[in-house]
């Protein structure tokens, strides 16, 4: 099942992963084929979308570099940057800007993800990204890419670098919306996923949700006594 695949190649990796956001390249062997991504990932792609293969000895270009996402913001194609690291790696901050949705749950928002627009999957080193762009793909999601360097080679004006406050709840956590704060917002009872913690000198924390996936809805301002954790069993979107 794709989630235990990726699960198992994430300890693996996250064993051997370098500190963030001032990650080295992870590196990359030669071209590999269709057939054998899993093996051997191959070197950055540039921008553009991607090539059709015809068969499995086809070369899979799965990569960008920071550049290529640069050039495509800058060709009016703005990139959704997805982080998919951890809840407890995403304490540590991620570039201003990205969707915060870990690598397990990719499965389950596959129909939330936007088409059309270049996606550029994102995590400490590049290798976690590569997997999952790989299986976007083979869903059908033609301009999945991951980024060759990792999240810290993103890092720059255009993409600054965020640590959030201290919270309750993790950048990249699922919760549910109280039932009073969701009357209150005149929403149904609803399932989001934590986007960002902020908090002034001496204040609680104020969390941004978002509800299903990166062009969805997002509540600002959410403080934590309007979120629960999310109950095992309980339904929801993201």
């Amino acid at each position: 099942m794709i989630r235990d695949a990726l699960r198992a190649a994430a300890r693996r990796l996250l064993r051997r992963a370098p500190p963030i956001p001032a990650e080295p390249s992870a590196g990359r062997t030669p071209p590999t084929t269709r057939a054998a991504w899993k093996g051997a990932p191959p070197p950055a792609a540039p921008p553009g979308p991607p090539a059709a293969a015809a068969d499995d000895d086809a070369p899979l270009a799965l990569e960008v570099d920071a550049a290529g996402v640069a050039a495509w913001a800058q060709a009016g194609r703005a990139p959704v940057v997805i982080d998919i690291r951890e809840p407890h790696e995403l304490r540590q901050g991620t570039v201003d800007g990205a969707f915060l949705l870990p690598m397990n749950d990719v499965p389950g928002a596959l129909a939330t993800l936007p088409r059309g627009r270049p996606l550029v999957l994102v995590c400490a080193a590049g290798a976690r990204s590569y997997q999952v762009a790989a299986w976007l793909r083979e869903q059908g999601v033609e301009e999945a890419w991951s980024l060759d360097s990792g999240v810290g080679g993103l890092v720059g004006p255009a993409w600054p670098w965020v640590v959030p406050a201290a919270g309750r709840f993790a950048p990249g956590q699922r919760v549910r919306l109280s039932d009073a704060a969701a009357a209150a917002r005149g929403l149904p009872e609803t399932v989001g996923r934590v986007q960002g913690v902020s908090a002034a000198a001496g204040q609680a924390p104020l969390y941004r949700l978002a509800l299903g996936g990166p062009e969805g809805e997002s509540l600002e301002g959410v403080a934590e006594g309007e979120l629960e954790r999310l109950r095992e069993g309980r339904a929801g979107g993201g």
